[in-house]
């Protein structure tokens, strides 16, 4: 057990937390200081001013939370990130010409699940050894800007593409949050990396990029294949094709990603082997159980059959009349 009355105490705790966090099978972890937020605060009131968070609601009413993470847990003293490297390598396929695209993090078993209980395994640790600490886990699910955090505590830097680039994995890792009552040595924030490249600006295909670190969700693929309730824009969709789900070609053509990309070592992210080898003809005949059954474990069950199905049907109505 320890006991945190001194700087050695929170020294110790620091780094059991670090080396406990790679034994779970953590890719990265780093430590900040939990306190409000500054210039990002002002970076994002911009950007929802603009409306560059298109029809997510829930970006606006929550923002004053992402702001001050002690909205989340009161007593937050540190915040512990971690990065779960998810890249396997492009499938073959049968259907290469007629084949769907599916964000490569929705390959293998979603990974909330997957985050959320490597984080509760290592909370409930350390309150073992801390019985007063106060903790919260954060996969998405709350009010937090994990990237802030994640360039923070030294994981990674965020990109021109606005996701968070590593320089042992590249942008190939999902994050996630602990929130943690007890003070804990803190580490460096990372750099950026960027330098002059563009080339993730220059690739996407709907210009959803319009300047470096600002991303508008009302023109990106990935926002209107998961995020967007109505009709996919027609005018947009042209330029979907052959994204169904999720998008990564700001990803692809980076240079971190092409140089630095590693196989995961978690085998929950293997590929779903029928899920990545569809073609529109084998999913237009789908019902809503085969839906589930080839969809189950992935993050695609989040959006539900009939969303799904908008954008196979969609895309490649649009795919068709081109070729």
């Amino acid at each position: 057990m320890y006991l945190l009355n001194g700087r050695a105490m929170s020294s110790d705790l620091s780094q059991w937390v670090r080396t406990r966090a790679r034994e779970l099978g953590f890719s990265k972890v780093g430590i900040a200081r939990a306190e409000p937020l500054g210039i990002e605060t002002e970076r994002l009131e911009w950007w929802l001013h603009n409306r560059f968070h298109a029809y997510m609601k829930w970006m606006e009413e929550k923002k004053e939370a992402r702001k001050n993470p002690q909205y989340l847990l009161p007593s937050v003293k540190s915040i512990v990130c971690v990065a779960l490297n998810y890249y396997t390598e492009p499938q073959e396929s049968a259907h290469i010409n007629n084949r769907v695209k599916i964000s490569r993090y929705a390959w293998g078993a979603d990974y909330h699940g997957v985050v959320k209980k490597k984080l509760r395994t290592l909370l409930t640790e350390i309150q073992t050894r801390v019985p007063e600490c106060q903790g919260r886990i954060c996969v998405d699910s709350a009010p937090i800007m994990e990237k802030v955090w994640a360039q923070r505590s030294g994981i990674g830097w965020i990109g021109k593409n606005t996701l968070v680039l590593t320089r042992e994995y590249g942008s190939w890792v999902f994050l996630g949050i602990l929130l943690l009552s007890v003070e804990l040595e803190y580490d460096v924030p990372m750099s950026n990396y960027c330098g002059t490249c563009r080339r993730c600006l220059e690739a996407c295909p709907t210009q959803a990029l319009v300047n470096e670190y600002v991303l508008d969700a009302s023109r990106c693929i990935a926002y209107f294949t998961i995020e967007f309730q109505g009709e996919i824009p027609r005018e947009l969709a042209t330029q979907f094709t052959p994204w169904v789900y999720g998008c990564d070609i700001c990803q692809e053509v980076c240079p971190w990603n092409k140089k630095f990309a590693k196989s995961t070592t978690e085998p929950s992210f293997l590929p779903n082997h029928t899920l990545i080898n569809l073609s529109f003809c084998d999913i237009y005949s789908w019902t809503e159980e085969d839906y589930r059954k080839c969809c189950n474990k992935s993050p695609i069950k989040r959006i539900g059959y009939k969303q799904f199905i908008r954008n196979v049907t969609a895309i490649g109505q649009l795919k068709n009349k081109n070729t």
